[in-house]
């Protein structure tokens, strides 16, 4: 029982500590919910998410890991600097206490369906599912870009 609680290494996150999904399976889904409904300043979000450390892993992971299966499905190098762009937009405004002002986090359930549907497409590994896989990445850009974030750049 010990060591399913130990946190586990992996190369995948550059000697970051990946946690048992069984911890924190249940952790991200109230992340994004209280994300979802918050109103108020970005550090009281922050406190409320960091406060239960699985959640913060919780919901760090789910970012380190899509960043690295975004990184393994895009090809075109346009398509990559698009979300490199992106994302560095994301992490720019956590940095700098803006998310919240800058994205709408009221699409958060829906990016996360959407990422659902894509993982299980990974999954499957039905190579005949490459137009659903570019079809929920392109599902998933359009969101972002036309429903989350503050304004129309990409």
């Amino acid at each position: 029982m010990d060591l399913m609680m130990m946190p586990v290494s992996s190369e995948l996150f550059s000697g970051k500590v990946l946690w048992p999904i069984f911890l924190l399976a249940n952790k991200f889904s109230t992340a994004l919910t209280i994300a979802k409904d918050f109103e108020g300043k970005e550090e009281a979000l922050v406190r409320k998410i960091s406060k239960d450390k699985y959640m913060f892993y919780a919901v760090r992971e789910c970012y380190q890991s899509l960043k690295y299966v975004l990184e393994i499905l895009i090809v075109g190098s346009q398509e990559k600097r698009i979300i490199r762009d992106i994302l560095s937009e994301i992490e720019k405004s956590i940095e700098e206490t803006t998310l919240l002002k800058n994205f709408n986090m009221k699409v958060l359930p829906a990016l996360h369906v959407k990422v659902i549907e894509l993982a299980e497409l990974l999954i499957e590994g039905d190579k005949d599912n490459r137009h659903k896989v570019a079809k929920a990445l392109l599902d998933m850009f359009e969101l972002v870009t036309n429903d989350m974030m503050d304004d129309s750049r990409y």
